[in-house]
């Protein structure tokens, strides 16, 4: 089959330059075919002393935008619990003037274990060792103050679990009394 145009040349090429003269035929058709060009400055030789050989024009890939990691939230921290106070406090604030024999007031405090004399002069406080109440089912904290003939003016406070419970007194003779318990459903602090 003898035939003139690019598919002739290919044939011919083929049967007489081997591998590399199919190759060159087979650019040059793709050249004609306008899939490629014959004149290119990177165009090499071909071995077989055909016409100069081009790579095929290969696309370039686009790289694929990278995505920025987005930073994780840090997380929110964790409350560090409220720590329940070691102790009960009680005070007595307010004044006391001393009577013809010198006294003032008259302070005694203490829980259901515990009853100790207090001080003689406002303002005043003291504190006791915190007792979970499932430990003692009888459990209580007072505070008592008493004014003399001299009268005055005072405030009795217990604080227990950051609750403050406080009751007042004022004139000749008169007494403040606090006394407080835990709540029937151990939910906190009631006064008595």
């Amino acid at each position: 089959m003898h035939g003139g145009g690019a598919m002739g040349g290919m044939h011919s090429s083929m049967r007489s330059g081997g591998r590399w003269a199919s190759l060159a035929g087979l650019a040059a058709a793709l050249a004609l075919a306008g899939c490629g060009s014959l004149s290119s400055p990177a165009a090499t030789q071909n071995p077989a002393g055909g016409a100069a050989l081009t790579p095929a024009s290969t696309p370039i890939p686009t790289p694929l935008p990278t995505a920025v990691p987005t930073a994780l939230p840090t997380p929110a921290p964790t409350p560090t619990p409220t720590p329940v106070p070691s102790v009960v406090s009680f005070s007595v604030t307010g004044s006391a003037p001393a009577d013809s024999y010198g006294l003032t007031i008259d302070i005694s405090y203490g829980s259901d274990t515990v009853n100790d004399a207090g001080g003689t002069s406002v303002p005043w406080s003291a504190s006791l060792p915190y007792v979970d109440p499932s430990a003692d089912s009888n459990l209580y904290y007072d505070l008592t103050a008493s004014l003399s003939d001299a009268g005055g003016s005072i405030t009795c406070t217990i604080t227990v679990q950051g609750q403050a419970f406080s009751s007042t007194a004022s004139g000749a003779d008169e007494s403040c009394d606090e006394e407080v318990s835990p709540n029937l459903f151990g939910t906190g602090w009631g006064a008595l």
